[in-house]
């Protein structure tokens, strides 16, 4: 692992779940989160559901704090089982991937990684409205909170939605460019 690859690592898994098994794979993701939560430096799950006929897949989404943190939780005896329980409900291989950073946005599953500039200009499109109007419409909220708190507190939510709502939403709208070959 290079210099640059320390902090939050993620690691994302395909699967595309059998006809009729939805429920019960659904269900054992919130197991594997649950249980994942049990471990040192989890920093979340996140699900994201297949997408029309043009993705078929589930692309679960694991962070933790460290590689270390990760590593400790991928030879964990229960993920084993977790994961042994998901392979009965699901078709073919488990594709798996794993990044640093902020690259996760980027790569649901095994697919290759955007040219940096437009990962950068669809980062900069997603967090410029966040940035610029919702300090202001929170500050209604803060009172007279310190600067500081203020802040740090707007991050929280603008962390918390690009992860889960924002970028989401944005790699799926924009994946004919971000990934032209892969979106046909």
């Amino acid at each position: 692992m290079s210099a640059e690859q320390t902090g939050p690592v993620t690691v994302a898994f395909t699967r595309v779940v059998r006809p009729g098994k939805v429920a019960e794979f659904e269900a054992g993701v919130a197991g594997i989160a649950e249980a994942a939560g049990h471990f040192a430096g989890y920093l979340g799950t996140n699900i994201i559901r297949p997408y029309g006929g043009a993705r078929p897949e589930y692309t679960v989404v694991i962070r933790f704090e460290t590689s270390e943190h990760l590593g400790a939780w991928e030879e964990a005896p229960v993920r084993a089982e977790w994961v042994a329980r998901l392979d009965a409900l699901t078709l073919g291989e488990m594709k798996q991937a794993r990044s640093h950073g902020l690259e996760y946005w980027f790569t649901p599953g095994d697919a290759p990684l955007p040219p940096r500039w437009k990962m950068a200009i669809l980062t900069w499109l997603a967090l410029f409205p966040q940035v610029y109007w919702l300090p202001g419409l929170l500050r209604r909220i803060y009172g007279d909170q310190h600067p500081a708190v203020q802040t740090a507190a707007s991050l929280a939510v603008i962390v918390a939605l690009m992860t889960w709502v924002v970028m989401p939403v944005m790699t799926r709208l924009f994946s004919f460019w971000l990934a032209p070959e892969s979106a046909e």
